[in-house]
């Protein structure tokens, strides 16, 4: 079988991706985003002239000859357009852009509870309220369980919590992220009693050993916290999103030399050779 038969993908690699996560039943490639332009175009209004439009665009239209069928309006087909490739006769050669994987994966299927967002974000558990209830088998013996989980997110409980709603969004199939836009809830590896520890910002204490780019532990002296007036919101290439303190300095891959820069005098395209 030629892999490539429909030429939406370059690479036996993107073919492959395809098929182990994106592919619903039986459909093929271009079959994928017909679906999904279909189940985008449901939520979109559509007078009687844009669809009189339609139908007499397609009549002369390639594409439209080969899928006229599972089309279902002229938004599903401006859906397509904008998301494959066609040439002079109608045959996909590519794709122009990809919705999202959960789009991509769930949009138009018939799985139950499934997510079309791709990642949540959401901070460390902590300040939790836990109340069950236990009993035995036949439930002659209960009683009541009230748990006040601490404000640390260290904590057994908090990070347990945060597995758990970990796990619950992936079971939606969406992506599980943590927060790193507060302030003070950007991760950090730190030692505490010879023990390393992966925590937030807000964790860490005098005393605290942090790794630094020298490869070496170093202690922490003293620690401070700052007004949101003092702060500047930070975007990372990969998406990340920090909070810095306008002063805090960075060691930067600016015109091929490296040279440190506070916060505030960051420039969009700067490397970033450490974080903290």
């Amino acid at each position: 079988m030629n892999k490539s038969k429909d030429r939406i993908f370059k690479t036996m690699a993107g073919y492959d991706n395809w098929l182990s996560k994106y592919q619903f039943k039986n459909e093929t490639p271009i079959e994928t985003f017909i679906r999904v332009a279909n189940d985008l175009s449901s939520v979109e209004k559509e007078t009687l002239e844009e669809f009189n439009i339609f139908k007499k665009t397609v009549e002369t239209c390639n594409i439209w000859n080969n899928f006229k069928h599972k089309l279902k309006n002229s938004w599903a087909y401006k859906f397509l357009k904008i998301m494959v490739n066609f040439d002079d006769y109608g045959v996909p050669i590519g794709l122009k852009c990809t919705p999202g994987g959960r789009i991509t994966a769930n949009a138009g299927t018939d799985y139950k509870n499934a997510t079309y967002l791709n990642c949540f974000i959401n901070s460390p558990v902590k300040n939790a309220e836990i109340n069950y209830k236990r009993s035995n088998f036949d439930g002659s013996i209960s009683y009541n369980v009230n748990v006040k989980t601490p404000d640390n997110s260290d904590d057994l409980n908090n990070i347990f919590l945060t597995i758990m709603e970990q796990a619950k969004t992936l079971a939606s199939e969406g992506g599980y992220g943590i927060n790193c836009c507060g302030k003070f809830n950007t991760p950090i590896i730190y030692k505490r009693n010879n023990n390393e520890v992966l925590g937030v910002l807000d964790d860490v204490v005098k005393g605290d050993l942090v790794f630094s780019r020298d490869n070496k532990w170093h202690p922490v002296e003293e620690t401070m916290s700052s007004n949101k007036d003092n702060m500047v919101f930070i975007e990372l290439e990969n998406g990340e999103c920090l909070h810095f303190t306008t002063d805090h300095p960075f060691l930067v891959n600016r015109n091929g030399k490296e040279v440190w820069i506070v916060a505030e005098l960051l420039l969009e395209g700067d490397d970033l050779v450490n974080i903290l």
